[in-house]
């Protein structure tokens, strides 16, 4: 589960795969019952300044008139001027407007769409540039970011509530499952010199061995999850809500949607996702507090039940928002190498069967929790192809096949999908035993002849 690009495979298969994926989308819309009404009535609430402005939106910035300001002249500003709305940012280049920051998350939110979309064509651009090997344009594109991030502070809140808690770098215990792979390195059945090889070359970081089959039972975790919010219904009277799944509003499809496609063909949590921005564009604000109980909690000892029982409580019950807040929370430092020495991620139990620094505790969680939060935002076929995608794509870039992380993928889709169709369908029901860890987690496989022939 390796970070080997600067942005996720998951942005690289979006990009790649959009023809694809947009040709479906649009064939659904043209399902849909007067689309042309729909526009029609959006652009007749609003002025002809707006549709005007609208029209002559520059995604690239390439026409923006200099404004007076010293730092954010270059982004067409004078002094004093801050970007309060949509409408006050259409006049603004992407590489400002990307770093808008709303302080929560909103179903009508037609400035952080413009934010993400944004954030998509830089994305796109940077990942272009490194594919095509073009250092100069890339070097180019960081000065320029440098710039706007200086502006940014000027004309937007950056704050964020949560923060890094790195745990300085120890060598007895290099990764977060370090202490893990020992113990499944002694509790198989390799003789005591094998085991003395294996510790050796596991310390050098050179064995690494994942398990073929699926750590998660789908079943069973959409068990375990209805469980916890049946337990909380009865004893705290927080009943289930099924949320409502962020989306592109109205206004931002109606007025530059077109000027971003094919990213608006894609659901706006898959856009989030694509890009690792959930944390900054769609806070739900438990954040922090959903962080500090992580924080008090002993090393390794939280489970994925465990987890969703808290977000479910922060969030009152809405569970759409108690996975965006775990998956935000999770986000926060998908592009920190050293994700694995955090704090925060220490606190996890591990998720994956495998021994090795590449089996990490981040990675695995960070997946299934962000497939999930996908899986339960949209269809069951959708979601499925987006995972099957993301391995494809992990492939591509790594050259070979890493079955836990694209068992994880395909798990987390298929639990989101199915656990929303619980939710719709009735009441949820506790099962007896559903928490035990065992019961949702797979980590039978015998992994003593893998070891055998590392060493």
């Amino acid at each position: 589960m390796r970070t080997l690009t600067s942005y996720s495979t998951l942005s690289l298969s979006l990009i790649l795969g959009s023809s694809l994926l947009s040709t479906q989308v649009q064939a659904e819309e043209v399902c849909r019952s007067e689309p042309q009404a729909w526009f029609s009535a959006i652009s007749s609430v609003r002025s002809s300044v707006e549709i005007q402005s609208c029209k002559n939106f520059d995604p690239d910035g390439a026409h923006v008139e200099r404004g007076n300001d010293p730092v954010c002249g270059e982004f067409g500003l004078n002094e004093g001027e801050r970007v309060e709305s949509f409408q006050d940012a259409l006049g603004l280049p992407c590489e400002l407007i990307r770093l808008y920051r709303p302080d929560q998350v909103r179903l009508d939110d037609p400035l952080a769409d413009l934010a993400l979309a944004c954030n998509l064509k830089f994305a796109e651009k940077r990942l272009k540039n490194k594919v095509s090997r073009n250092p100069e344009a890339d070097e180019k594109i960081s000065l320029r970011d440098a710039r706007a991030k200086a502006c940014a502070k000027q004309v937007f809140d950056r704050s964020n509530p949560i923060p890094a808690n790195y745990r300085p770098f120890d060598p007895a215990n290099p990764w977060s499952n370090y202490a893990r792979d020992l113990e499944l390195i002694e509790g198989s059945a390799l003789t005591e010199e094998e085991k003395t090889k294996a510790r050796d070359a596991l310390t050098k970081g050179k064995l690494q061995v994942e398990g073929r089959k699926n750590p998660i039972d789908v079943k069973g975790i959409v068990e375990t999850f209805e469980t916890v919010m049946a337990q909380e219904q009865k004893t705290s009277g927080i009943a289930p809500k099924k949320g409502e799944p962020i989306r592109w509003s109205q206004e931002f499809r109606s007025c530059v949607g077109k000027a971003f496609a094919p990213y608006t063909h894609f659901s706006k949590t898959l856009g989030t996702l694509a890009i690792g921005l959930g944390m900054y564009l769609n806070p739900t604000g438990k954040e922090a507090p959903l962080h500090d109980w992580v924080m008090q909690q002993p090393d390794g000892s939280i489970e994925p039940a465990e987890l969703f029982r808290q977000s479910y409580r922060l969030n009152d019950g809405d569970v759409y928002q108690t996975i965006l807040t775990i998956e935000n929370l999770l986000s926060r430092a998908w592009l920190v190498k050293e994700r694995d020495q955090l704090e925060q991620t220490r606190k996890l139990r591990p998720i994956v069967h495998g021994v090795g620094p590449e089996m990490d505790t981040y990675g695995s969680w960070y997946h299934f929790f962000g497939t999930l939060l996908h899986g339960y935002s949209t269809n069951g076929f959708s979601a499925r192809m987006v995972a099957e995608i993301e391995a494809l794509g992990s492939f591509g870039l790594d050259g070979k096949v890493e079955r836990q992380e694209t068992h994880i993928n395909r798990s987390g889709s298929k639990v989101g999908a199915r656990l929303r169709r619980e939710l719709r369908e009735g009441e949820v029901e506790e099962t007896e035993g559903a928490l035990e860890f065992e019961s949702y987690i797979q980590h039978e496989e015998d992994l003593t002849r893998k070891i055998r022939k590392k060493i």
